[in-house]
């Protein structure tokens, strides 16, 4: 928008709204004085038909005097009610009231006059036992089915003995109403809490409860009303409302016809106001008409337009201060632009290195909050990047990961000095699969204000592992030349055990001693077995070739382990899948690798609980899992589970090379084993199956 067309609009805007403020205050004036009119209106029609009732109490309570002290007088009447009933009529001739009743004091009716036999009349139970009448009193009554009443009442004493009572009863309904609100001018209406009890108009809803003198606006059936509500009356339940109510329409008529007025003035002075508004414009814009051409020439050309500037005041200020400026601008757009596109072109090939870097990537104000991170930590972390901008290097340390020997979480983070750069070790990033990354901070900046650190988070999970399995190596070289030595001392004695065996079982008639005999020879010739495996071991030679039913190697261990590891209060259960083909490793060493992991499970369950043996097929391989009910074993022992001469046993339950055996038997074999302990403790063996078969 130019210059000119924003004076212009300025100018407009600032006349039409002080027309328009002018004219809504003189309007709203005008209006709220009607409607004050009318509500002074409706509260002095409320107040003359309150005055009705007012006297209607008057009068029927003066004649309730008359007639209590007449009955009082003449109570032996009481034996012939059309005597007392005639005397009653002669004393109320001219009161306005529906009907005189006459009882004794146990609620027989002795007399009743009806004024108005139209008029519905209470149930005598129900008003003896609503009104007290102990005195003379004029109360507004409400059924739960019926009009409204007004009932003036009094019990009827002599010499202190109660003799009956007398009430006079007038239902106030719609007819009562519009004989009132025709004599006051104004319609009338009756409530009682929400509920409509009468009116000289079709029904209607109101809300109650607005306090004293509530005003507003109501729809009916023949139109809207303007009302002024106050309570009349607290004898019945939820209070009851008096309503006047006033027809708006006269307001509305009113209302149109002033704002049809205040649009006309309103339309008269826009107009004024445009032409008002294009002379004004036209005066002030002329020079700076003037300077917009010039600067129009420079902007085509890309260069300064002559212009000798003649003039003193403001507007040739103006113009040769933009010329200098003009000038200089140009020279430093050069420069700027030259900067800006290097800038850019540095800028994307940073975010490109940093994109697809192998490593978590960190940037940190001077106050260690996280300023960048690249997607390989949001990947690594499974987070989105605004959860971690924003953060305190500690705290996102302490959030996400665990210092190595620290599991408490990271208490030792919170001292962290990142000013002069350095390397953290040890973070460990848990879940399914546990990372261990290690942190290279470096110190950007030198002053407070402009110090930002850089911080490189690199996996080193696989470097950790190669550690471990050349630590494992060694463990298991170590163990090699152990059972290098045990084999040789080992194998002497036993050999002579299985000669002796074998001459026995020659001569031997006795059959049951040569069963005997035949299961220490095979127990010898396993002892010898596993004694050449042990030689096998102690050279690094590969398992022993051979396939094998893996089923019939658990079947046959789990009845050997019945008998040999002291499992009478165990109890086994199976879950073997038939039809498992063979596994590529032979009998003898899958027996070793069973029974090893039985008596591992046995000690862990302490002699009583539950074992459990699964076997399956998973692909290629097939699976064996061994699984005890036992306290389980702790995060730092799982890790070394399988080390040689690693045990948590006490005295000489154990050495610790069993599960050492059993790693070195199935890698060798191409398979692999791996122990999970949550509540118990589970050992899988993952064994390749038979060539052909797989």
């Amino acid at each position: 928008m130019k210059l000119r067309s924003k004076l212009m609009m300025v100018i407009l805007v600032a006349i039409l709204l002080q027309a328009a403020v002018a004219g809504l205050f003189t309007l709203n004036t005008f209006l709220e004085q009607s409607r004050q009119s009318s509500r002074t209106q409706l509260s002095a029609a409320w107040n003359r038909a309150r005055s009705y009732f007012e006297k209607l109490k008057h009068s029927s309570f003066m004649l309730l005097l008359n007639l209590s002290q007449f009955v009082s007088e003449h109570w032996e009447l009481a034996a012939d009610p059309e005597a007392i009933e005639r005397s009653i009529r002669y004393q109320s001739n001219d009161i306005e009231v529906d009907r005189i009743l006459v009882a004794e004091a146990g609620g027989r009716l002795l007399a009743e006059i009806a004024r108005n036999r139209e008029a519905a009349v209470p149930e005598m139970g129900a008003l003896m036992a609503a009104f007290s009448f102990a005195h003379p009193s004029s109360n507004f009554y409400l059924p739960e089915s019926g009009p409204l009443y007004l009932i003036t009442g009094t019990w009827i004493y002599r010499r202190g003995e109660r003799l009956g009572f007398v009430a006079l009863v007038k239902a106030v309904d719609q007819n009562l109403l519009t004989a009132v609100a025709q004599d006051l001018g104004t319609s009338l209406a009756l409530f009682a809490g929400g509920r409509h009890l009468c009116s000289d108009l079709p029904p209607f809803e109101l809300a109650q409860g607005r306090g004293s003198g509530s005003s507003g606006s109501v729809h009916t059936a023949v139109g809207p009303f303007q009302y002024f509500s106050r309570v009349l009356s607290a004898d019945v339940g939820g209070k009851l409302y008096l309503v006047s109510l006033k027809s708006s329409l006269e307001e509305r008529i009113y209302t149109a016809r002033l704002s049809r007025s205040f649009l006309f003035a309103f339309l008269l002075t826009l107009a004024l106001s445009g032409l008002l508004a294009v002379a004004l414009t036209t005066y002030f814009i002329s020079p700076f008409s003037r300077l917009r051409q010039w600067i129009e020439g420079y902007t085509r050309g890309n260069r300064l337009p002559p212009w000798q500037v003649k003039s003193r005041d403001e507007v040739g200020y103006l113009a040769r201060a933009f010329h200098a400026l003009a000038d200089k601008l140009i020279q430093e757009e050069r420069v700027v632009k030259d900067q800006l596109a290097e800038i850019s072109y540095l800028h994307r090939y940073n975010q490109s290195i940093l994109k697809n870097l192998q490593a978590g990537v960190l940037v940190l104000d001077g106050k260690t909050r996280i300023e960048y991170c690249n997607d390989y930590v949001c990947d690594l972390l499974g987070a989105e990047r605004q959860a971690l901008l924003g953060e305190t290097f500690p705290a996102f340390l302490s959030r996400h990961f665990i210092l190595a020997g620290n599991p408490a979480g990271g208490a030792d983070l919170q001292n962290l000095d990142l000013r002069h750069g350095g390397r953290l070790d040890g973070i460990v990033l848990e879940g399914e699969e546990e990372k261990r990354l290690t942190a290279k901070i470096i110190a950007l900046g030198s002053s407070d204000h402009q110090r930002k650190t850089m911080v490189v988070l690199e996996d080193i999970t696989q470097s950790a592992r190669l550690w471990k399995k050349m630590a494992q190596a060694e463990r298991l070289t170590s163990l090699g030349l152990l059972s290098a030595g045990m084999a040789h001392e080992i194998n002497n004695p036993v050999s002579a055990i299985l000669s002796h065996a074998q001459y026995l079982a020659a001569v031997e008639g006795d059959e049951k001693r040569l069963d005997s005999l035949r299961w220490i020879q095979k127990e010898a010739q396993r002892i010898s077995d596993i004694v050449e495996r042990l030689r096998a071991f102690a050279r690094g030679e590969e398992a022993q070739p051979g396939s094998c039913d893996l089923n019939r190697a658990v079947e046959e261990t789990l009845e050997l382990a019945r008998r040999e590891l002291d499992a009478g209060g165990i109890v086994f259960q199976r879950e073997l899948e038939a039809g498992l083909p063979a596994v590529r490793l032979s009998f003898g060493l899958l027996e070793q690798v069973v029974l090893n992991l039985l008596a591992n499970a046995v000690q862990a369950t302490g002699g009583k609980g539950t074992i459990g043996l699964r076997t399956r097929r998973l692909g290629a391989q097939a699976e064996l899992s061994v699984s005890d009910d036992g306290p389980g074993i702790s995060k730092e022992n799982l890790k070394r589970l399988f080390e040689p001469f690693n045990t948590t046993r006490r005295g000489r339950a154990g050495l610790g090379l069993g599960l050492a055996i059993c790693y070195s038997i199935v890698t060798r074999a191409g398979g692999e084993i791996a122990a999970h302990s949550n509540g118990g403790t589970t050992i899988t063996v993952l064994l390749p199956l038979e060539a052909g078969k797989a």
